[in-house]
């Protein structure tokens, strides 16, 4: 799996980083319960986020993408909703290609989130279950690339594989004390 992640979106990772479970929303669920703080997250987004971040006793803060910017994530309105949520670290839920817009992120705007992210004490939880089925044009860029230390990359082989019933699903943590800390949430 770390060689999967390394050669296809060109992480630096290692076995020791690499959570699996019984899929990409329970992975979300839990790394959800190891982290403090509320979530963010963009609408439209997934159905399941918002109840899985109310499940774990998280605040949910949402921001609209915008239609005319073609669904790409505003730094201003991120920054809008970091002013709402608590101080202190928060998570953003961001789903690269997103569900149910089919948005694919560009390089510079997953940069952008990345380095405001890492300025602004939060982690990013990067549901990338769809990165893998882009078309003639379109490249997947993944957070990690840009914010290695406070991204958590989650993902799967059902989608990219059709395999609707075969939930393996796959959470790559970083290197350092934050993916300690969700590791050891998982332990417990």
């Amino acid at each position: 799996v770390s060689h999967f992640y390394n050669h296809h979106f060109n992480l630096d990772t290692d076995a020791d980083q690499i959570i699996l479970g019984v899929g990409s929303k329970s992975l979300l669920y839990a790394v959800m319960h190891s982290l403090p703080g509320d979530v963010i997250l963009p609408i439209p987004a997934w159905v399941s986020y918002k109840d899985q971040a109310k499940l774990n006793g998280r605040r949910v803060v949402t921001f609209q993408l915008d239609y005319e910017s073609g669904y790409q994530v505003s730094i201003d309105a991120l920054a809008q909703a970091r002013k709402q949520a608590s101080p202190g670290p928060c998570m953003l839920v961001l789903t690269n290609p997103n569900n149910p817009t089919g948005t694919i992120l560009s390089k510079e705007n997953v940069q952008e989130i990345a380095e405001y992210c890492r300025e602004n004490e939060i982690y990013i939880l990067s549901d990338e279950i769809y990165s893998l089925l882009t078309h003639d044009g379109f490249s997947h860029t993944t957070p990690a690339s840009f914010n290695p230390g406070g991204t958590v990359v989650l993902g799967g082989l059902s989608k990219i594989l059709s395999l609707g019933g075969w939930r393996i699903g796959v959470a790559v943590v970083p290197k350092n004390k934050l993916g300690e800390k969700i590791i050891d949430g998982f332990r417990h």
